[in-house]
């Protein structure tokens, strides 16, 4: 990994009753992603804790690592 590259990180809150539409959703757009040029890797992991206080919904982190400054910024 190249010091220019760029690591976005993005936190996802399912809505109460919307987990099926949220999970649809975010597999078409993880999908999207990763057929753009300068995506380099994707990772989701699913929260099994939250701060400050614990939550009833599903909490996802997603981790997107670009090639460079410029391609995300373009993505």
């Amino acid at each position: 990994m190249g010091s220019q590259t760029l690591m976005e990180i993005a936190i996802r809150k399912v809505k109460i009753g919307l987990d099926k539409e949220f999970e649809n959703n975010r597999n078409a757009f993880i999908q999207l992603l990763k057929q753009q040029d300068g995506v380099q890797k994707d990772w989701e992991f699913k929260s099994f804790f939250t701060m400050p206080e614990p939550d009833d919904t599903d909490v996802f982190v997603g981790i997107t690592r670009y090639e460079s400054i410029s391609q995300g910024k373009r993505i």
